[in-house]
């Protein structure tokens, strides 16, 4: 347990750093230098953090999708009113 707060801890200050869109490097370096504390591997721990990366990203993409697919009709509604009055 831990070992997984420390390196939870890691991936929260990794994120909190000005980064690129989707922290791509700042995230996977703090995961693997967390996880390098503990005599993770580097090359283990980068497929770790890679891997739980591209997991966050797709599920934020799949919750934004079916968000988008359920609640689409007022917003877009509501938009083309405000552009033809």
């Amino acid at each position: 347990f831990a070992q997984m707060a420390v390196i939870f801890a890691f991936f929260a200050f990794g994120v909190a750093v000005p980064a690129a869109p989707g922290f791509i490097g700042t995230f996977e370096a703090a995961i693997v230098y967390g996880a390098m504390l503990f005599g993770v591997q580097q090359v283990a721990a980068l497929s770790f953090a890679l891997t739980a990366h591209a997991w966050l990203l797709l599920s934020w993409f799949l919750m934004g999708a079916i968000a988008f697919m359920i609640i689409p009709a007022p917003l877009l509604l509501k938009s083309k009113e405000t552009v033809s009055s």
